[in-house]
């Protein structure tokens, strides 16, 4: 059971790798700072780029009346619905498929006429540079930027199979034989890019067996992670366990089943490290993250008690299914999660990118550990910045480390040895938030060098 269950959580959790940081980042309204570096060469760009966003940075739609769910700025606040119009069943059928992903979120507009940037800075950067903005439904061969929007509810194995579609389309479309791309990936999309480069269409199953399906048509050239949770993230056990609020006070609230199905979350939980969990006295408690039994015992996300009543007392069967229903999806969605970070972490076997960048921040306190006491019979778990905390302050130490806020150091870097083989030693360190690394103009720099090949590395890769 969390303690201090409550509903105004700060919104600097993964979903802040989406739109919500980049309302209330200090931006100025016409956009965020853009650098000044341009690429080399005369002509346009030779070799398209392809931009993944993270989780909340993509619309949601109604697959029937194209209605938007999620990606603009009212739905921060309405509907009043805790979160259940972009739930994503735990199985298979019509509630499921309701919902599907739309454009990716370049900005939010908030009472009609105040304009907040998401992804439009990036874009307008690229532009500026000689890129030419183009649809990955329906490429054409003059376009060299791409902004793939997908379910970031869904697996990030199927993420990748899409992508892995959109860009085959693109060869198809270039009237190329093989098709040179450049993956830039922020947040969760850093999960779903060094999956394909890996083991492309491959189920976990075929790539648990050793199997790969990235085509030889495909040539990654470069994979560029930014504000990547390679490792998974803490905050993403308290997102599925609490649910959020996405604007202090006033904004719409989200209830922690709302968020029980999205499979892509389970995958960015925390698999750097197993020492996650501390008593009151700073003791290590060992818990094993990926067994279901575990969120029984502390009575996590569906298991707590209030909950759990809510579900009895408002049925969604088609949403939520029933007790066994609701198990049996957590174990087996656990058990891929685990198996999902294992193969990204692999240190046998290769992959098929040539290059890989790396983005992060180690200026920020950092959500490295949870505390977990019992207090009247009944265990509680609180997360960094609960008030709670300020019972324990010996204990700060403990629970924090260096990192971007949502993500520690440790598991930024956290590469499998082909990965870091193949790490340009030029890495950048810069100041901000999780989602605010993109607007760096550092980052942004860093970024035109690497795409105009000035980039000045120490070293080559190995080959």
């Amino acid at each position: 059971m969390a303690g201090n269950r409550a509903w105004w959580i700060p919104a600097v959790t993964a979903g802040s790798i989406g739109v919500v940081a980049a309302l209330w980042m200090a931006l100025a309204a016409s956009g965020a700072p853009v650098a000044d570096l341009e690429p080399s060469g005369s002509g346009p760009p030779r070799v398209p780029v392809v931009f993944v966003p993270g989780v909340t940075g993509v619309e949601l739609r109604d697959s029937e009346s194209a209605k938007t769910l999620w990606g603009r700025g009212g739905d921060l606040f309405f509907p009043r619905d805790r979160g259940y119009n972009i739930a994503r069943a735990i199985e298979a059928g019509p509630s499921r498929s309701r919902v599907e992903a739309g454009d990716v979120i370049l900005q939010l507009r908030l009472v009609g006429v105040v304009r907040k940037p998401v992804y439009r800075p990036l874009v307008d950067l690229l532009e500026a540079s000689g890129y030419r903005l183009g649809d990955l439904d329906d490429p054409l061969p003059e376009d060299s930027l791409f902004l793939f929007g997908y379910d970031w509810r869904q697996s990030n194995v199927e993420s990748a199979h899409q992508l892995l579609e959109r860009l085959e389309q693109m060869r198809l479309a270039r009237g190329e034989t093989r098709l040179a791309v450049v993956l830039v990936c922020q947040s969760n999309g850093a999960h779903l890019c060094r999956y394909l480069a890996r083991y492309g269409a491959a189920t976990l199953e075929q790539a648990d067996a050793g199997g790969s399906e990235v085509p030889a048509s495909l040539d990654i050239q470069k994979v560029i992670l930014m504000g990547a949770s390679n490792g998974g993230s803490l905050r993403i056990l308290r997102e599925l366990d609490r649910g959020r609020q996405y604007v202090r006070w006033v904004g719409r609230r989200w209830a922690p089943e709302a968020f029980f199905g999205y499979e892509s979350l389970y995958q960015d939980l925390p698999a750097h490290t197993d020492d996650l969990f501390v008593d009151d006295e700073g003791q290590a408690v060992a818990v094993d993250l990926y067994e279901a039994a575990a969120w029984k015992k502390y009575e996590w996300s569906v298991f707590a008690p209030d909950v759990e009543s809510r579900l009895t007392k408002n049925r969604r069967p088609d949403l939520f299914g029933d007790v066994k229903a609701r198990e049996a999806f957590l174990a087996r969605t656990l058990r891929d999660a685990k198996l999902f970070q294992r193969l990204l972490r692999k240190d046998s076997g290769g992959t098929t990118a040539r290059r890989y960048y790396l983005i992060f921040n180690d200026f920020n306190e950092t959500p490295a550990r949870a505390l977990l006491v019992r207090e009247e019979g009944e265990w509680q778990t609180y997360f960094l910045g609960d008030e709670a905390l300020d019972r324990f302050p010996s204990l700060f130490d403990r629970l924090t480390a260096t990192g971007d806020g949502h993500a520690t150091l440790e598991s930024q870097q956290w590469l499998s040895r082909p990965e870091r083989d193949l790490l340009s030693p030029k890495v950048m360190n810069v100041e901000g938030k999780h989602f605010g690394m993109i607007h760096s103009p550092e980052a942004q720099r860093y970024l035109l060098e690497i795409l105009s090949d000035r980039l000045q590395e120490e070293s080559s890769p190995t080959p």
